[in-house]
Protein backbone atom coordinates (compact mmCIF):
# COMPACT_ATOMS: atom_id res chain seq x y z
CA UNK A 1 0.00 0.00 0.00
CA UNK A 2 1.93 3.29 -0.79
CA UNK A 3 2.23 5.55 1.92
CA UNK A 4 4.06 8.06 -0.06
CA UNK A 5 6.28 8.72 -3.23
CA UNK A 6 9.07 6.16 -1.70
CA UNK A 7 7.36 4.96 0.86
CA UNK A 8 5.13 1.57 1.25
CA UNK A 9 3.34 -1.01 3.64
CA UNK A 10 3.66 -4.45 2.34
CA UNK A 11 2.07 -7.51 4.20
CA UNK A 12 3.63 -10.56 4.50
CA UNK A 13 1.06 -12.29 6.56
CA UNK A 14 0.67 -15.78 5.71
CA UNK A 15 3.92 -16.40 4.14
CA UNK A 16 5.86 -18.08 6.82
CA UNK A 17 5.92 -21.56 4.76
CA UNK A 18 6.98 -19.97 1.61
CA UNK A 19 10.00 -18.06 3.09
CA UNK A 20 10.53 -21.47 5.00
CA UNK A 21 10.27 -20.25 8.85
CA UNK A 22 12.88 -17.53 8.37
CA UNK A 23 12.78 -14.23 10.60
CA UNK A 24 10.93 -11.11 9.47
CA UNK A 25 14.50 -9.58 9.98
CA UNK A 26 15.81 -11.63 7.77
CA UNK A 27 13.75 -11.29 5.04
CA UNK A 28 13.84 -7.87 5.28
CA UNK A 29 17.59 -7.48 4.83
CA UNK A 30 17.32 -10.31 2.13
CA UNK A 31 14.85 -7.71 0.12
CA UNK A 32 17.25 -4.56 0.82
CA UNK A 33 20.54 -6.59 -0.36
CA UNK A 34 18.28 -7.35 -3.39
CA UNK A 35 17.06 -4.14 -4.30
CA UNK A 36 21.11 -2.67 -3.34
CA UNK A 37 22.20 -5.17 -6.06
CA UNK A 38 20.04 -4.58 -8.74
CA UNK A 39 19.52 -1.03 -8.79
CA UNK A 40 22.60 0.53 -6.31
CA UNK A 41 19.65 2.07 -4.34
CA UNK A 42 19.96 1.68 -0.71
CA UNK A 43 16.49 1.38 1.06
CA UNK A 44 15.19 1.09 4.54
CA UNK A 45 12.75 -1.52 6.13
CA UNK A 46 10.89 -1.47 9.32
CA UNK A 47 8.52 -4.42 10.36
CA UNK A 48 5.99 -5.32 13.07
CA UNK A 49 2.44 -6.32 13.95
CA UNK A 50 0.74 -3.20 12.83
CA UNK A 51 1.17 -0.23 10.32
CA UNK A 52 2.00 1.97 13.13
CA UNK A 53 5.39 -0.10 14.63
CA UNK A 54 6.11 -0.87 10.65
CA UNK A 55 6.62 3.35 10.23
CA UNK A 56 7.92 3.88 13.43
CA UNK A 57 10.64 0.99 12.98
CA UNK A 58 11.59 2.42 9.88
CA UNK A 59 12.32 5.76 10.62
CA UNK A 60 14.73 4.66 13.55
CA UNK A 61 16.12 2.17 10.40
CA UNK A 62 17.09 4.63 8.72
CA UNK A 63 21.41 4.97 8.09
CA UNK A 64 21.71 8.73 8.89
CA UNK A 65 19.33 8.32 12.16
CA UNK A 66 21.57 6.00 13.69
CA UNK A 67 20.17 2.98 12.15
CA UNK A 68 21.28 -0.46 10.27
CA UNK A 69 18.44 -0.16 7.23
CA UNK A 70 16.56 -2.92 8.75
CA UNK A 71 14.83 -2.98 12.44
CA UNK A 72 11.87 -5.36 13.47
CA UNK A 73 9.30 -5.35 16.63
CA UNK A 74 8.78 -8.54 17.50
CA UNK A 75 4.68 -9.67 19.14
CA UNK A 76 4.60 -8.18 22.33
CA UNK A 77 7.16 -5.47 22.05
CA UNK A 78 5.07 -3.23 20.78
CA UNK A 79 4.15 -1.24 23.62
CA UNK A 80 8.02 -1.11 24.94
CA UNK A 81 8.91 0.29 21.71
CA UNK A 82 6.80 2.75 21.42
CA UNK A 83 7.36 4.18 25.36
CA UNK A 84 10.95 5.20 24.33
CA UNK A 85 9.79 7.32 22.03
CA UNK A 86 8.13 11.19 21.79
CA UNK A 87 4.88 12.09 21.14
CA UNK A 88 5.97 13.79 17.71
CA UNK A 89 7.27 10.46 16.45
CA UNK A 90 4.18 9.09 16.04
CA UNK A 91 2.16 9.96 12.56
CA UNK A 92 -0.81 11.77 12.39
CA UNK A 93 0.35 14.19 15.17
CA UNK A 94 1.39 17.10 13.39
CA UNK A 95 2.63 20.78 14.85
CA UNK A 96 -0.96 21.83 15.93
CA UNK A 97 -1.97 18.18 17.86
CA UNK A 98 1.52 18.85 19.12
CA UNK A 99 0.64 21.82 20.67
CA UNK A 100 -2.16 21.04 22.18
CA UNK A 101 -0.18 18.31 23.87
CA UNK A 102 2.57 20.75 25.38
CA UNK A 103 -0.09 22.83 26.95
CA UNK A 104 -1.18 19.57 29.01
CA UNK A 105 2.35 18.66 29.76
CA UNK A 106 2.32 15.81 27.49
CA UNK A 107 5.61 15.66 25.39
CA UNK A 108 6.67 11.81 25.38
CA UNK A 109 4.73 8.25 25.02
CA UNK A 110 5.78 8.27 28.95
CA UNK A 111 3.86 11.08 29.31
CA UNK A 112 1.00 10.15 28.32
CA UNK A 113 1.07 6.47 29.51
CA UNK A 114 0.21 7.90 33.28
CA UNK A 115 -3.05 8.87 32.12
CA UNK A 116 -6.03 6.84 31.60
CA UNK A 117 -8.55 6.74 28.28
CA UNK A 118 -11.23 8.61 30.63
CA UNK A 119 -8.23 11.15 30.93
CA UNK A 120 -6.54 11.86 27.76
CA UNK A 121 -10.58 11.78 26.42
CA UNK A 122 -11.23 14.93 28.79
CA UNK A 123 -8.12 16.58 27.79
CA UNK A 124 -8.13 16.13 24.35
CA UNK A 125 -11.49 15.09 23.17
CA UNK A 126 -13.08 11.56 23.03
CA UNK A 127 -11.76 10.79 19.71
CA UNK A 128 -8.38 12.55 19.75
CA UNK A 129 -7.96 10.79 23.77
CA UNK A 130 -9.18 7.52 22.56
CA UNK A 131 -6.85 7.83 19.31
CA UNK A 132 -3.81 8.64 21.69
CA UNK A 133 -4.50 6.44 24.05
CA UNK A 134 -4.21 3.04 21.43
CA UNK A 135 -1.41 5.03 19.82
CA UNK A 136 1.20 5.14 22.92
CA UNK A 137 0.53 1.77 23.13
CA UNK A 138 1.94 0.41 20.07
CA UNK A 139 -1.94 -0.15 18.75
CA UNK A 140 -3.24 0.22 15.32
CA UNK A 141 -4.73 -1.40 11.99
CA UNK A 142 -2.83 -3.93 10.64
CA UNK A 143 -4.71 -4.07 7.66
CA UNK A 144 -2.61 -3.42 4.27
CA UNK A 145 -5.07 -1.84 1.39
CA UNK A 146 -4.06 -3.71 -2.04
CA UNK A 147 -2.76 -0.85 -4.55
CA UNK A 148 -5.46 0.27 -6.84
CA UNK A 149 -5.42 -0.31 -10.48
CA UNK A 150 -3.11 2.67 -12.17
CA UNK A 151 -4.94 5.27 -14.20
CA UNK A 152 -2.34 6.28 -16.05
CA UNK A 153 1.59 5.77 -16.70
CA UNK A 154 3.97 8.26 -17.62
CA UNK A 155 7.77 9.29 -18.37
CA UNK A 156 9.23 12.55 -19.02
CA UNK A 157 12.74 14.03 -19.27
CA UNK A 158 13.76 17.51 -18.17
CA UNK A 159 16.54 18.56 -20.32
CA UNK A 160 20.00 20.17 -18.76
CA UNK A 161 20.20 22.10 -22.08
CA UNK A 162 16.94 23.50 -23.86
CA UNK A 163 16.45 21.38 -27.28
CA UNK A 164 15.45 23.37 -30.40
CA UNK A 165 15.43 20.89 -33.10
CA UNK A 166 12.70 18.84 -34.10
CA UNK A 167 15.12 15.84 -34.71
CA UNK A 168 16.45 15.97 -30.88
CA UNK A 169 12.84 15.79 -29.50
CA UNK A 170 12.18 13.51 -31.69
CA UNK A 171 14.69 11.15 -30.16
CA UNK A 172 14.06 12.05 -26.82
CA UNK A 173 10.39 11.23 -27.13
CA UNK A 174 11.07 8.05 -28.42
CA UNK A 175 13.45 7.16 -26.03
CA UNK A 176 10.58 7.47 -23.69
CA UNK A 177 7.99 5.81 -25.93
CA UNK A 178 10.35 2.62 -25.61
CA UNK A 179 10.32 2.73 -21.57
CA UNK A 180 6.72 3.51 -21.68
CA UNK A 181 6.11 0.56 -23.96
CA UNK A 182 8.13 -1.60 -21.26
CA UNK A 183 6.53 -0.52 -18.19
CA UNK A 184 2.98 -2.08 -19.81
CA UNK A 185 4.10 -4.99 -20.58
CA UNK A 186 5.35 -5.63 -17.35
CA UNK A 187 2.22 -4.52 -15.79
CA UNK A 188 0.50 -6.40 -18.21
CA UNK A 189 -1.90 -3.57 -19.51
CA UNK A 190 -2.69 -1.79 -22.89
CA UNK A 191 -3.08 1.83 -23.46
CA UNK A 192 -5.86 3.55 -25.73
CA UNK A 193 -5.44 7.37 -25.18
CA UNK A 194 -1.33 8.42 -25.68
CA UNK A 195 -0.68 12.10 -24.32
CA UNK A 196 2.21 13.83 -25.25
CA UNK A 197 3.55 17.06 -23.14
CA UNK A 198 5.85 19.83 -23.86
CA UNK A 199 7.29 22.62 -21.28
CA UNK A 200 8.77 25.38 -23.11
CA UNK A 201 11.41 27.36 -22.66
CA UNK A 202 9.75 30.43 -21.02
CA UNK A 203 7.80 27.26 -18.62
CA UNK A 204 4.73 27.07 -20.89
CA UNK A 205 3.29 23.84 -20.76
CA UNK A 206 1.36 22.38 -23.37
CA UNK A 207 0.16 18.74 -24.31
CA UNK A 208 -1.91 16.95 -27.31
CA UNK A 209 -3.49 13.74 -26.83
CA UNK A 210 -5.20 11.09 -28.96
CA UNK A 211 -7.61 8.42 -27.90
CA UNK A 212 -7.06 5.09 -29.91
CA UNK A 213 -9.94 2.19 -31.03
CA UNK A 214 -7.88 -0.46 -29.58
CA UNK A 215 -5.06 -0.64 -26.72
CA UNK A 216 -1.66 -0.86 -27.69
CA UNK A 217 1.65 -1.64 -25.47
CA UNK A 218 4.46 -1.63 -27.94
CA UNK A 219 6.94 1.19 -29.50
CA UNK A 220 6.05 0.73 -32.99
CA UNK A 221 2.43 0.84 -32.50
CA UNK A 222 2.83 3.58 -29.62
CA UNK A 223 5.15 5.71 -31.92
CA UNK A 224 2.79 6.72 -34.73
CA UNK A 225 0.52 8.35 -32.84
CA UNK A 226 3.12 10.04 -30.46
CA UNK A 227 4.92 11.09 -32.95
CA UNK A 228 1.93 13.21 -34.78
CA UNK A 229 0.93 14.60 -31.17
CA UNK A 230 4.54 15.71 -31.39
CA UNK A 231 4.15 17.78 -34.39
CA UNK A 232 1.29 19.16 -33.66
CA UNK A 233 2.51 21.02 -30.63
CA UNK A 234 5.55 21.75 -32.48
CA UNK A 235 3.60 23.02 -35.66
CA UNK A 236 1.74 25.68 -32.90
CA UNK A 237 4.58 27.06 -31.53
CA UNK A 238 8.09 26.25 -32.57
CA UNK A 239 10.51 27.04 -29.58
CA UNK A 240 13.26 25.21 -27.33
CA UNK A 241 11.34 23.06 -24.99
CA UNK A 242 12.77 22.37 -21.25
CA UNK A 243 10.79 18.96 -20.68
CA UNK A 244 8.84 16.21 -23.01
CA UNK A 245 6.78 13.88 -21.43
CA UNK A 246 4.20 10.83 -22.84
CA UNK A 247 1.55 9.46 -20.83
CA UNK A 248 -1.04 6.60 -21.55
CA UNK A 249 -4.77 6.27 -19.94
CA UNK A 250 -7.70 4.12 -20.53
CA UNK A 251 -5.21 1.26 -19.07
CA UNK A 252 -7.07 -2.40 -18.89
CA UNK A 253 -5.48 -5.28 -18.80
CA UNK A 254 -3.98 -6.51 -21.80
CA UNK A 255 -6.45 -8.88 -24.19
CA UNK A 256 -5.42 -12.03 -26.26
CA UNK A 257 -3.98 -11.67 -29.70
CA UNK A 258 -7.15 -13.55 -30.57
CA UNK A 259 -9.29 -10.80 -29.41
CA UNK A 260 -6.99 -7.79 -30.88
CA UNK A 261 -7.83 -9.65 -34.41
CA UNK A 262 -10.58 -7.15 -36.67
CA UNK A 263 -12.39 -9.18 -38.99
CA UNK A 264 -10.40 -8.90 -41.58
CA UNK A 265 -7.04 -8.92 -39.92
CA UNK A 266 -5.62 -5.69 -40.65
CA UNK A 267 -2.50 -4.77 -38.56
CA UNK A 268 -3.46 -1.14 -39.07
CA UNK A 269 -7.33 -1.18 -38.03
CA UNK A 270 -5.70 -3.65 -34.29
CA UNK A 271 -2.72 -0.68 -34.02
CA UNK A 272 -0.69 -3.39 -33.21
CA UNK A 273 0.10 -6.79 -34.78
CA UNK A 274 1.22 -9.95 -33.53
CA UNK A 275 4.83 -9.47 -34.59
CA UNK A 276 4.91 -6.06 -33.47
CA UNK A 277 4.28 -7.76 -29.25
CA UNK A 278 6.65 -10.57 -30.50
CA UNK A 279 9.73 -8.33 -31.36
CA UNK A 280 9.09 -6.47 -28.68
CA UNK A 281 8.59 -9.02 -25.98
CA UNK A 282 12.13 -10.92 -26.96
CA UNK A 283 13.95 -7.34 -26.92
CA UNK A 284 12.45 -6.95 -23.11
CA UNK A 285 14.40 -10.48 -22.52
CA UNK A 286 17.53 -9.25 -23.66
CA UNK A 287 17.27 -6.38 -21.80
CA UNK A 288 16.63 -8.30 -18.59
CA UNK A 289 19.68 -9.87 -19.33
CA UNK A 290 22.16 -7.56 -20.79
CA UNK A 291 20.76 -3.93 -19.41
CA UNK A 292 18.72 -1.32 -21.14
CA UNK A 293 21.35 0.00 -23.39
CA UNK A 294 22.00 -3.66 -24.58
CA UNK A 295 19.72 -2.70 -27.18
CA UNK A 296 17.72 0.56 -28.98
CA UNK A 297 15.60 1.55 -31.61
CA UNK A 298 17.71 2.73 -34.25
CA UNK A 299 16.75 6.07 -34.16
CA UNK A 300 18.18 6.54 -31.33
CA UNK A 301 22.16 7.42 -30.46
CA UNK A 302 23.41 6.98 -26.64
CA UNK A 303 23.20 9.11 -23.34
CA UNK A 304 26.37 10.61 -22.24
CA UNK A 305 25.20 8.50 -19.11
CA UNK A 306 24.41 4.98 -21.12
CA UNK A 307 27.43 2.59 -21.70
CA UNK A 308 28.56 2.03 -25.12
CA UNK A 309 27.10 -1.74 -26.20
CA UNK A 310 28.37 -3.77 -29.43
Amino acid sequence: EPASIDEFYLSLAGTERLYRGESLAQTAERIRQDVLRRTGLTVSLGGGTNRLVAKLAVEMAKPHRGGRGVLTIAPGGEAAFVASLDLDAIPGIGQRFQERLQKHHLVTVRDALQLERSELQSRLGVRSGAWLYDRVRGRASARVKPRQDARSMSREETFAADLSTDEDLTRELTRLIDRLGQDLRRAGLQARTITVKLRDADFTTRSAAQTLRLGVQTREAIQPTALGLLDRLRTRRRVPARLIGISVSHLRARASTADQLSLFGSAVSVGESPRDLTLAKTVDQIRSRFGNAAIRPGVLTPSPSEPQSS
